[in-house]
Parts: C-alpha cells; sequence; structure tokens
C-alpha cells in the first residue's frame, strides 16, 4: 500500500527530466599512455585517469574507471566476492591497439583514444566503446562532493540493428527493453502506469541478444544511473549514473542461461524456501479485526479452496507501531494464530521501515539509544512522515543497526507465533519528502565509509530485508524464514522474494505482470509475482479469472487489493469465477512437486522457474505474454477481455495439449480455446512432471504423494527435488533428487527411476506413472526393482480406475491417460516397461491419408486459407506466397521402413513442392531432412513418386512424427491446390 498525490507526480517528473539532461562537463578518456599487465588484472593510463580491467573469471571481465587516477576502496553491496580469479594473457601488442584474453573472452584496446572492445571466445564482439565518447566523467567526479554529489559517470557503446535488450530487473512495458531509457532508482509508485519510471527495484544488469546469441552487462553502482538503448541516438547505448564509481561487468555466453548462471555467480543466489511459501497467498489492506481473519480463513476450508498464508497488513498494528499489535482488532494474536496453524494456514505481518517518531515506543528507545536513525547532515535525527505519522529510519547500511533490527523478530515471533515478515514501504517512502522519499542529503554510515542518501537510496530496501532475514534466521535458527520486500537492489536475491509492487486493477497490468515477472527472473530475482487481481481499484469477475489463471502459476502466488475496494478472495466474483479461482489453485498445487524442484534449480543455477521462451529457445519468438514454466510447459495466457478463439504458433519440437493430449509440432499455427475456464498448456513431448494429488495446504499429506506424468515421446529425462520442507537439513546433504528417463518407440515405453541422491526419507508411497498421448493401448505392465526378488506384471487392464496394485494399469475414462502403479519407492531404482498393442495393420501396408477432418487433421500455415475436404480430396486456395505449407496428420512410422511418397496433385502455377521430415530422434523440420520433386503446373491432376531411401541419404532415423508439404516454385496468390491422394509406402525389414 502507499499514500499517492500530484505533488509527488510532479516531483518525480522533474527529477527524471534533470537526470537525463546531458551534462556539459564532460571529459571523455584520452588517449593510452602506458599499461600494466599482471595476472589477473590489465591497468590502463590515459593521462590523470586510470582503467582497470579485470579477468574476473574465464567468461567474465570487469571494467573500472578512476578519472583522478586513483580508485576508492573495492566494495560492493551486490557482489559477493569481488576479488578476480581469472587470468588474462596477452595475445597482441600493435602500434594502434594491444589485446589480452581469458581464453573465453578477449579484450581489445585500441590506443588513441583509449577504447575497449570486449569480445567472446569466437570473435563476436559483446560491447564496444563508441569512437567518439567511450568512457567519461564530470569534471568534478571522484572529487569531494559539493551538496552531497559527486560527478556523473558514463560510457557509451554501439548497439547494432536486431540486437534484443532483455534484464533490467523491475520495469514496465515489454519484455525487450530497446528503444527507451530507464532510470535506477527506488520509488513508491502507487498504481503505476505502462510507461511509469523508475518504479519499486533498481537492477542494473541486462542482457543482450541477436541471432540466438546472448551476453549480459552489470552496472555495479546503486546512485540514480540511467540506460539508454537506441533511444537518444540510434545504434548506440549508454549507462551511467549521477555519482560513484564506473564500474560494469561483461558477462559472455553465448547461451541465456550461461549469463544467468554467471551474473548469479557474482551476486549470489535466493535460498531455498519453505514449503509452505510456495503454496497460494491471500492478503489485502487489511484484514481486520480478528473476527474478518477467522472468516476468511474459514471459507477458504470450507469452499475446499487450496491455501496456505494469510497476511496482516499495517492495520493489526497499535496505531501503526512496527512490532506491536492492537489490542482492540486483536486481542489474543498468539491464540489466533494458534488456530489458523491448526487450519493448515501460516501468517506473514508487515513490517515497515518507518519507526513511530515516540520516546516511550520501546522500538524508538532501542534504536535512540543505539543511535539508529538516519540523520541529517548537521548530525540531527531526520524525521519524516509516513503510517504512524512522524517517524524516522533505521540506518540499515550500518552493521550494528541490523543486527539491532533483526534482533527485534525473535521476542514479536515468540509472543505471537507469526511465520513470515513482509517488508513494505522500504524504498523508503516518506509522504513528505522529495519524490515521496526522504531527502538526498541525508548521512548514512554505510558499512564504515559515510555517504549521502544519493549514494545508499537504491540499498535501503535491500539492506532492511537482509537485516529481516538475518534476524529470522537468529531468531528461528531450525526454520527456514519467509521474507519478503518491495524495494531492492541487485542481489536482493539472497534476502528475500518480492513482488511486482502497487499494480492497478485492468488488463494492461495483467498483460504486463508477466514481462516484468519474466524480467526479473533473468535478472537473478526468481520468486517473484504481481498482486493477483491488481491492488489499486478493483478487479471485474472476467479479470480476475484470468489474473489469477497466470498468476497462480507464478513463483510467488498472492492475491492482494486496497483498503476500500471490493473484496478480492476467489470466490468475491460469484460461482462461475470461483470455481476457476478453484481450478487454478489446484493446478498450482498438483503442481507443487514440479515448482518445489524448479525452485531448488533457482537456488544451484540462478535459472528461474518461469522464464521467456528464449530462455529454452534462444532463436524462437513469442510474445510477452506467453512463458515457459521451467524447461517442459509452455503457457499461453489470455489477457484480453472478451477474448476469442484464435491460432498461435508453439516454440521449437513437438508438443501436447496439457488438456486434450492433442499432437502439435513446431510451425503449426495451433487453435486456441479462449473460453474463459481455458487456461491454454502445452507441454513438451516426452516431458516428465512431478504432480500430487491436490491438498488444501503444504500441510496436508497428499492421497498420491508422487505421480510422475510423462508424454512418452523419443528419449526424454526429467528430475524430482525432494526435502522436508521446512529446516536447513537440505544443506547437510538431508534432500532426494531423483532423476527419471523414459524411452519410447511404436511398440514399448520404458521408465525408469534412478537410485535417488541425497539421505531424506519420504513418507511410505508407491508412484502412480500416467502416461499421456499413447497411440495404441498397453498390452502388458512389467515392473522391476534394483533387487530381483522385487518385481510385478499384469496383462489385463485393472478394473479399480484407482490402480491400487503395482504392475496394475486401468485407461482413465476422462482424461485418456493410462494409469500404471509402479512398485513402492524404498530409495532403489525400479524400472517399468509398458508394452504397447501391435498396430492391425500388416508393416508393408502402405499408410494413406484421407483428409476425412480438414481442422482437426491438417495443420496449415496462415498463408493458406482454411483447406477443405472435398470429392477429389484436399483442396487449399494460396493466401500468400510467403513459403506456404501444410503439416500432414501425426505419423508413428519407423523411419527404416520409409520406401516411396505417392502422391496425386494438380496445380495451377506452382512448380516444385518440398517435404520436409521430423523425427522422435531429431525434432526439428530442417533442410537437412528435406526433398523436393518437380511438379507439372496445368492445373490438372498428376501422380507423383518418390523414392524416399535415396533422397533421405539415410538421414532420416527413429520415429517419423512430422511431414510437412512446402509449395516452393512460382506459387501465385488464391493458386488453387488439390491433394487427391497421398500415401508412404513401407518396406518390409528383413529379419
Amino acid at each position: 500500500m502507499s499514500a499517492f498525490n500530484l505533488r509527488s507526480v510532479l516531483c518525480v517528473a522533474t527529477l527524471l527530466i534533470a537526470s537525463q539532461v546531458a551534462s556539459a562537463q564532460w571529459r571523455h578518456l584520452g588517449a593510452l599512455s602506458a599499461f600494466d599487465l599482471n595476472e589477473s588484472v590489465l591497468t590502463l593510463r590515459c593521462g590523470e585517469a586510470v582503467v582497470r580491467v579485470e579477468a574476473v573469471s574465464e567468461h567474465i571481465v570487469r571494467v573500472r574507471l578512476a578519472p583522478a587516477g586513483t580508485f576508492g576502496r573495492d566494495f560492493s553491496w551486490a557482489v559477493l566476492d569481488t576479488t578476480p580469479k581469472g587470468k588474462f594473457v596477452m595475445t597482441s601488442e600493435e602500434n594502434d591497439k594491444i589485446a589480452v584474453s581469458t581464453g573465453a573472452v578477449s579484450v581489445v584496446v585500441h590506443r588513441d583514444p583509449c577504447r575497449l572492445e570486449v569480445l567472446d571466445g569466437e570473435g563476436k564482439v559483446l560491447a564496444a566503446d563508441d569512437p567518439g565518447r567511450g568512457m567519461a566523467w564530470e569534471a568534478n567526479a571522484g572529487e569531494q562532493p559539493s551538496n552531497g554529489r559527486h560527478g556523473a559517470v558514463r560510457v557509451w557503446q554501439r548497439l547494432d540493428d536486431w540486437v534484443a535488450i532483455y534484464g533490467l530487473g523491475e520495469k514496465t512495458g515489454p519484455l525487450n527493453k530497446r528503444g527507451r531509457s530507464w532510470t535506477m532508482w527506488n520509488t513508491d509508485a502507487y498504481g503505476y502506469g505502462p510507461t511509469r519510471d523508475p518504479i519499486y527495484k533498481s537492477i542494473p544488469f541486462f542482457l543482450s541478444a541477436r541471432d540466438g546469441r546472448f551476453h549480459g552487462v552489470f552496472f555495479d553502482n546503486p546512485w540514480r544511473s540511467s540506460f539508454d538503448f537506441d533511444h537518444a541516438e540510434r545504434n548506440l547505448l549508454s549507462f551511467g549514473a549521477e555519482g560513484g564509481e564506473m564500474n560494469y561487468y561483461v558477462i559472455a555466453g553465448p547461451l541465456p542461461k550461461d549469463v544467468i548462471r554467471r551474473y548469479t555467480d557474482l551476486t549470489g543466489r535466493m535460498e531455498m524456501p519453505p514449503l509452505w511459501s510456495v503454496g497460494y497467498h491471500q492478503c489485502r489492506y487489511s484484514y481486520f479485526p480478528e473476527s474478518r481473519v477467522r472468516e476468511v480463513a474459514t471459507t477458504f476450508r470450507e469452499k475446499k479452496i487450496p491455501c496456505d498464508v494469510i497476511y496482516f497488513d499495517i492495520d493489526y498494528m497499535d496505531e501503526y507501531r512496527c512490532f506491536t499489535w492492537s489490542e482492540r482488532s486483536f486481542p489474543q494474536p498468539k491464540k489466533l494464530i494458534d488456530d489458523l496453524h491448526a487450519m493448515g494456514l501460516r501468517t506473514v505481518a508487515i513490517i515497515d521501515p518507518a519507526i513511530k517518531h515516540e520516546p516511550g515506543y520501546f522500538v524508538y528507545d532501542a534504536g535512540t539509544e543505539i543511535d539508529a536513525w538516519v540523520k541529517k547532515p548537521g548530525g540531527e535525527t531526520y524525521v519524516g512522515r509516513v503510517w504512524p505519522g512522524k517517524a524516522v529510519f533505521p540506518d540499515f547500511t550500518n552493521p550494528k543497526v541490523r543486527k539491532w533490527w533483526g534482533d527485534l523478530y525473535a521476542p514479536f515471533l515468540e509472543a505471537c507465533g507469526i511465520d513470515g515478515i513482509w517488508n513494505d514501504m522500504n524504498e523508503p517512502a516518506d509522504f513528505d519528502g522529495p519524490n515521496h522519499s526522504v531527502p538526498l542529503d541525508l548521512r548514512h554510515d554505510n558499512e564504515g565509509e559515510e555517504a549521502s542518501h544519493l549514494a545508499c537510496h537504491n540499498i535501503y530496501g535491500m539492506q532492511m530485508v537482509r537485516a529481516t532475514m538475518e534476524g529470522l534466521k537468529r531468531a528461528r535458527p531450525d526454520q527456514r524464514p519467509m521474507a519478503i520486500t518491495r524495494a531492492t537492489y541487485a542481489g536482493g536475491q539472497r534476502y528475500g522474494a518480492t513482488w511486482t509492487g502497487d499494480n492497478t486493477s485492468n488488463w494492461e497490468h495483467l498483460r504486463m505482470s508477466v514481462p516484468m515477472v519474466l524480467n526479473l527472473g533473468v535478472s537473478g530475482i526468481p520468486f517473484v509475482g504481481p498482486d493477483i487481481g491488481g491492488f489499486a481499484n478493483g478487479a471485474t469477475g472476467e479479470l480476475y479469472a484470468r489474473w489469477i489463471q497466470v498468476g497462480s502459476l507464478f513463483p510467488f502466488c498472492r492475491s492482494h487489493t486496497a483498503w476500500g475496494n471490493p473484496d478480492q478472495e476467489p470466490w468475491s466474483y460469484g460461482p462461475e469465477i470461483e470455481q476457476i479461482a478453484r481450478e487454478s489453485i489446484e493446478r498450482r498445487y498438483a503442481l507443487l512437486p514440479y515448482m518445489y524442484t524448479l525452485l531448488e534449480e533457482a537456488t544451484r543455477t540462478g535459472i528461474p522457474m518461469v522464464r521467456p521462451i528464449w530462455l529454452e529457445f534462444p532463436h524462437a519468438w513469442a510474445p510477452d505474454q506467453a512463458f515457459m514454466l521451467g524447461s517442459e510447459l509452455f503457457v499461453l495466457p489470455i489477457v484480453h477481455a472478451d477474448a476469442r478463439d484464435f491460432h498461435h504458433w508453439l516454440p521449437p519440437g513437438a508438443w501436447f495439449d496439457v488438456h486434450s493430449d492433442r499432437f502439435h509440432q513446431e510451425g503449426e499455427p495451433v487453435p486456441i480455446d479462449a473460453g474463459l475456464r481455458n487456461l491454454p498448456m502445452f507441454v513438451r513431448a516426452g516431458a516428465i512432471i512431478p504432480h500430487q494429488s491436490v491438498v488444501q495446504s503444504t500441510m496436508e499429506t497428499p492421497a498420491e504423494p508422487m505421480i510422475l506424468d510423462v508424454w512418452p515421446f523419443g528419449e526424454s529425462t526429467g528430475t524430482l527435488y525432494e526435502d522436508d520442507g521446512e529446516t536447513f537439513a537440505h544443506k547437510r546433504g538431508v534432500y532426494r533428487r531423483t532423476s527419471f528417463r523414459c524411452v519410447a518407440d511404436d511398440r514399448h515405453v520404458t521408465f525408469t527411476v534412478s537410485a535417488p541422491e541425497g539421505s531424506y526419507v519420504p513418507k511410505d508411497r508407491t508412484p502412480l506413472l500416467r502416461l499421456h498421448g499413447l497411440s495404441g493401448s498397453i498390452e502388458r505392465v512389467v515392473c522391476e526393482g534394483a533387487d530381483a526378488s522385487r518385481r510385478a506384471s499384469s496383462d489385463h487392464p485393472a478394473t479399480d480406475s484407482t490402480v491400487r496394485a503395482p504392475g496394475g494399469f486401468h485407461r482413465h475414462s476422462e482424461s485418456r491417460a493410462w494409469l500404471v502403479r509402479m512398485l513402492q519407492d524404498d530409495g532403489e531404482s525400479q524400472k517399468v516397461t509398458v508394452t504397447l498393442r501391435a498396430p492391425e495393420k500388416h508393416p508393408a501396408t502402405p499408410v494413406r491419408f484421407d483428409f476425412k477432418d480438414a481442422d482437426r487433421d491438417v495443420a496449415y500455415q496462415n498463408d493458406f486459407v482454411a483447406p477443405t475436404v472435398t470429392d477429389r480430396g484436399l483442396r487449399l486456395s494460396v493466401h500468400s506466397v510467403w513459403d506456404p505449407f501444410i503439416f500432414l496428420p501425426r505419423l508413428s512410422l519407423d523411419a527404416g521402413e520409409l520406401s516411396v511418397l505417392r502422391i496425386r496433385l494438380s496445380t495451377e502455377h506452382t512448380t516444385k513442392i518440398g517435404v520436409h521430415f521430423a523425427s522422435v530422434r531429431d525434432g526439428s523440420v530442417a533442410e537437412r531432412s528435406y526433398l523436393a520433386f518437380d511438379v507439372t503446373a496445368d492445373g490438372a491432376a498428376h501422380d507423383y513418386t518418390v523414392d524416399l531411401r535415396d533422397a533421405s541419404e539415410g538421414k532420416w532415423t527413429g520415429t517419423v512424427y512430422s511431414v510437412r508439404l512446402d509449395l516452393d516454385e512460382n506459387v501465385r496468390p488464391a493458386e488453387l491446390v488439390h491433394i487427391e491422394s497421398l500415401s508412404f509406402e513401407r518396406a518390409v525389414k528383413q529379419e
């Protein structure tokens, strides 16, 4: 929540304009006069200025500028260790340039003027200074500040066409940040719009992408900074700050996952959160008094809508005094929270940084005693105004103050039993201050080197949640803490989750929430989500339904709304929306094993749970609102009011519709049902996704704790991570990581479970295998354990759909998935072999297509008018000449059996037909698996025969699932093409 007024808006606009005005005092780096190379550092001397280029690692270089020749302390709030660990080797020394290399990254230094180029191991330019400007500083940069302000620093670099820019943390607008300038200045931005900048967080890191190759740049300067991407000047990017040091890192890829791993190697990764924090959260400003909290909790349980967390916003406090409870509204907070625990509900309470300026209030008195408050330049305590009225602000840049603040939590938690803490208003917000924050000349300890608020503003919220997290760990050393923060800086992922601030209940914000979550994720902050339904104003039923469908798949999942708004609980919009919300939240709880596994991956690698399409497919394109949930699920949320059915392209490879198990493939325009109850989701062919049966909270044991959903397709793997969900025992090896492998062909599906890694032992369970998308029915199931005596098999479907006995199998009547009961999970490996019934046709029988159902069986590219079936076969009308093609119905045929393609067709102008094949072993429809044949374009039907064995040259291997026909040459608009018959002859394999 937040207060907001016109004065704040005007302050923001004024400051933004001021920050973007180019200085007339820029001094640019001159000629290189001398250099020195030691093992890890290349030092460049350019007159009085000195540049240090450091080999941070084999794939990361760091650039620092000292305009006056002397560097200050090497300190970072974001980077875990600033010591360079790579090695440079001199690769060339010429009259006009020198070059050094780490092996994976090269740095070329042009001598006059001194300009830097950073290249990857293949010689591709990652970052290149603009020849005319390069690095620069204001005349007073590096000198002692006057009026609290240091001189600005900046660098200008080339930005080629077709380069996309991602990251920058929490920013509004589209996923690609090119074409605008952006400011890093943590700002209380209540109800921010789609072009508002800056807002709550400052993450000065971006990824640059072109032609599927990525690299990253991290500008580690917490002052007010700005980035310009092709906005002020074409083909130019620049970044800099109003003070502090020019200090940036160039991080090589080439894959986007490489960049994110290396960036989070620098800045750290999130810790494993408690399992309950991954459940559904319900919040509003505010639930009070106690009777209202109990009513909300009881309604969740009565309506059987899963929920794990209920929040207490500021009205739980005694006149907004932090670490207190209102005796009038909450006379017995400990009993209330104990009762909520008994219902399977955890609780989170808000704590703001603004402490009521009131002698006699224990927090104020204790803080005053240790001199904890931020000061004015003359040493007087600064007093601002926030919710409690006159308020003072702890200096979280002081280790002593962080320790004191963290120690306030132990007695608070002991007295009331709260489970998690929510730090809000920590930009910090000040209702009477400039830009809705505190004055810029306030003084901070700054970790022992006093500085103005200008230098510390962007890390204030990060250091507050750091103090909170450290205090929660001391208070409950055996329990994983849950801390949430609104404001943070790069590296803030180490201290807690976050959300996208005080958003607005409208469709624009729903659409914007997806790229915001995605860009935060790739910026190192994966545990994030928006306020579902929107915070400011009130959502309609349709908007809330669409929002909870997508929001229930985000890492941090919380519904929240502001004071005075209509109710925004899942049941607040009538029975239809309630059911949609229930189904969405139930989907989340069914997917918790998969989502928890993905969060654990983020703690090790930095790769976020919710991913842009390009993170899995670097060359692929997708709209801003589409995303990947892990590597296996493609989600295409509906984000427009009154949506109608449409077609959409899927990422590369082969896919199944999660709801229907219908098969689709790369390049196929897939029909999307935009009905209000539908969330379009597609699973990658071969995916192995752990599920569980739905529970009402994570305190409840699922009836089916281990369900393995598999879409067999060639060879594939999957993983399940488990631990106790509460303690730090996983850091001592008390976890379980289980690997799965599935191999499928026309007759068999073999599913293998590895012996798990780690010592965690879950409760007794007998896993359930759910096989989707099988082309035939099951004939036999054999289950085998590591011990030969553990074996079970069956030749007949079970009559009981729950399939209790190991080896038993049954086809689910609604989902059409096959349920197979595995052996009991004893911590050892096991294997399930599923034999499918042989096809009725003789292997030599041709595969013919009759195109009886063109809408279902034939996928066409938009360059065709929708195909129709006539008595002459399939009728096609060309809409556009831009490479029109169609997909034939899905095959399931061993490529080694393909012998001859026979086709009878007529064309009016097209003189060449191309055929693309894709198999389970090679999921891409590529030019290397392509043949073409000439056709007679006279409008009459002709028969064509193509020997596939000669054409393929052995390139088609495995089970063929995709055949694409392209109109390749002399195509005309409105041309009619008839395919009267099409078949593949199959060769009989020789025994």
